[in-house]
């Protein structure tokens, strides 16, 4: 008992170092707005993080670390179960760490815009935040069965990378990823993501509307947007690929509003329901007029 409260005071300390280390940077930057309100949008930003983050680290200690009483080890896979190639989650997992930081990346960089922050703070500011998650939940799992595995802290580097780049190069945010859950069993709250891979769909769109341009035959549809799915079956023995489409939030709810702006922005990460077609291995095409899982 007194070993896990000892290593969950440490997760905490690395956190708040890790904070630390981004307001410090903030603090440097030529940003000088004030605030007579404790209650700023500044203030309340730099609140809604650290309560983002710290519920992410709660979460990991009940899901993954609870039974943690172990020395640090690092994750040796079997010859040909690592990376994408892993025959127990058939890679979904590794494609789960990267939304997870690329998810968090854009939280953390809309939550701080939202607050008053200049993009370029926000989003140097949010990539480090971001990686030092990845970081803390992998030494976490150091201390678990788990084992630190340097796999999955490749693809979080890989989700903020991407996030970050998108950023730098516009032509990017015309490609999204997205993430759609609908467990149809052993659901409960909180849910324990990690132990329903089948419920899972993570999804990589595409702004047809905005690629095509001033196209004279640009006639597709503003707020419709491409997508390709990847999810796994229900008994975690086959890869499925879903063609569909996505609601780009963005385009049916234009508002000047930053409060409704920043709830559209990060709604808009989530995929919802809509027509496709899933392909598995083996299987006929499965045609639904709404994707769930």
């Amino acid at each position: 008992m007194i070993f896990k409260y000892s290593f969950i005071r440490k997760l905490i300390l690395v956190f708040l170092l890790t904070f630390q280390i981004a307001s410090a940077q903030d603090s440097l930057s030529n940003y000088q707005e004030k605030s007579n309100s404790f209650f700023s949008r500044k203030n309340i930003s730099i609140f809604a993080l650290s309560g983002a983050y710290a519920t992410t680290l709660i979460a990991g200690y009940s899901m993954w670390w609870r039974d943690g009483n172990r020395s640090f080890s690092f994750f040796s896979p079997e010859k040909g179960e690592d990376w994408l190639g892993d025959r127990t989650y058939m890679g979904i997992d590794k494609i789960g760490h990267f939304y997870t930081s690329y998810f968090f990346y854009r939280l953390s960089k809309n939550l701080l815009e939202w607050g008053g922050y200049p993009e370029s703070n926000s989003k140097e500011i949010a990539a480090l935040l971001s990686f030092g998650l990845g970081v803390i939940v992998e030494v976490g799992d150091g201390f678990s069965k788990y084992g630190f595995d340097y796999q999955d802290l490749a693809f979080n580097t890989m989700g903020v990378g991407y996030a970050y780049l998108q950023d730098v190069f516009p032509i990017l945010q015309n490609f999204n990823f997205k993430w759609s859950y609908i467990p149809t069993h052993d659901f409960h709250f909180p849910p324990n993501l990690t132990s329903t891979y089948e419920a899972h769909i993570y999804w990589l769109t595409a702004d047809i509307h905005k690629l095509l341009g001033n196209s004279e035959i640009n006639i597709w549809p503003k707020f419709l947007q491409a997508g390709v799915g990847f999810s796994i079956s229900d008994d975690y023995k086959r890869r499925e690929f879903i063609l569909g489409f996505d609601f780009n939030l963005n385009e049916i709810f234009t508002t000047q509003n930053k409060d409704w702006d920043l709830l559209i922005n990060t709604a808009n990460m989530l995929h919802f329901p809509v027509p496709g077609i899933k392909y598995s291995k083996g299987r006929k095409p499965e045609y639904r007029l709404f994707i769930l899982n």
